[in-house]
């Protein structure tokens, strides 16, 4: 069980580390007083359409009337008068609780019905006034409460895969790392072993090659971090989202539950199938190719990724049997297969992929049009 001094510090503004007033939620779940989140608004985001959250930086999308019309955390809210009463021995706690759903358009009413189709809790006088049917359509807040608990626990549910995958990439990350750095200290120890038998004359270029790798080690696991920290960043939305959103679901009250419904719902929607960042393995590849030359010194290079290696040549120049007379272009018909367009000797050559002639297709070229090479 939390402590006293951890609940009540959960109950405290971030911005101005004191109780909640009149606290706003923004789309990341993070809340803030009214009064302060306004002055951090107008302070350094005056006129934008989004403000970043102070504690995760995540946007959120501002309404028409800005802070003003972000959701009350009707329930942090409860949460907070609850604790304030109880410090104060104060005795009345649930009317003040109920007075929060009373309808401000119709006097002495309570809104008893959720209407799906504005998303918001009406009384019943509501219903035959601005929620009437059949443009609106609206239920008991009971049974909205009981429907909607049941659709974000199933959309929390979804979530399972999406974890596992992100979990799996940064899986494949912390793996391409530690094969850098395998593979940086054998190629260290490849230059050493070069430069161990030039050691007078090459002191100064073994010690800048390995500069160089270094300095390349420190580049890339700079790029691996920044993926790593993004993947973890997500990872760490994704379960506050779900924590925020589960503990809703099984603490809130109806009333409370469906207030925050819209914004938890959105927030989920959000996050679900978001690309992790793309990993490039290629980072991984480094080795060193020893120099041959004696004079002059050299002692090598660095191979910094892989490259492309010729497998096959095919044909020679000429008119007869297997050869070719301007190559303009190739295509894998079929496995094993391809076919070779032999441009000034007006003919599709089919081959194997060994070479091996298997026919021909003539065509009508128009060699004054050939550009200049």
């Amino acid at each position: 069980m939390a402590s006293a001094p951890n609940i009540l510090s959960s109950l405290e503004c971030d911005i101005c580390h004191e109780k909640y007033k009149q606290p706003k939620i923004l789309d990341c779940h993070h809340s803030f007083c009214e009064a302060c989140l306004e002055q951090y608004y107008t302070t350094s985001y005056g006129g934008q359409a989004k403000v970043p959250c102070p504690l995760c930086r995540q946007k959120t999308v501002l309404p028409k009337t800005r802070i003003q019309g972000l959701k009350t955390n009707f329930h942090l809210m409860g949460i907070v008068d609850e604790v304030s009463r109880q410090e104060k021995l104060a005795s009345s706690v649930k009317q003040t609780s109920k007075d929060q759903y009373k309808c401000q358009k119709h006097e002495g009413e309570v809104k008893w019905f959720y209407c799906e189709t504005c998303e918001e809790l009406i009384c019943r006088a509501c219903t035959a006034v601005d929620h009437c049917k059949p443009k609106h359509h609206y239920i008991d807040s009971r049974l909205a409460s009981s429907k909607y608990k049941q659709s974000l626990k199933d959309m929390c549910q979804d979530f399972t895969t999406d974890i596992k995958r992100l979990e799996q990439v940064l899986v494949t990350l912390s793996r391409a790392k530690q094969k850098l750095t395998q593979n940086v200290t054998k190629t260290v120890k490849a230059v050493q072993d070069k430069a161990d038998k030039m050691r007078a004359e090459i002191t100064s270029q073994e010690t800048k090659m390995i500069e160089e790798i270094k300095q390349l080690q420190q580049d890339r696991d700079r790029t691996y971090d920044e993926n790593q920290s993004a993947l973890t960043m997500m990872l760490q939305t994704v379960h506050h989202s779900l924590g925020t959103s589960q503990d809703f679901i099984s603490t809130a009250s109806d009333s409370d539950f469906l207030s925050l419904y819209p914004v938890i719902s959105k927030d989920l929607k959000s996050l679900r199938n978001r690309n992790p960042p793309k990993i490039d393995l290629n980072l991984s590849h480094l080795s060193f190719i020893p120099g041959q030359r004696i004079g002059d010194i050299n002692l090598g290079k660095l191979v910094v990724k892989s490259k492309w290696k010729m497998c096959r040549a095919l044909g020679e120049e000429g008119s007869g049997l297997e050869q070719f007379n301007v190559a303009r272009g190739i295509t894998a018909t079929q496995p094993g297969e391809i076919a070779v367009a032999d441009y000034w000797n007006n003919q599709v050559v089919i081959c194997s992929n060994e070479g091996q002639h298997k026919g021909t297709i003539p065509f009508k070229s128009q060699k004054n049009n050939l550009p200049d090479e």
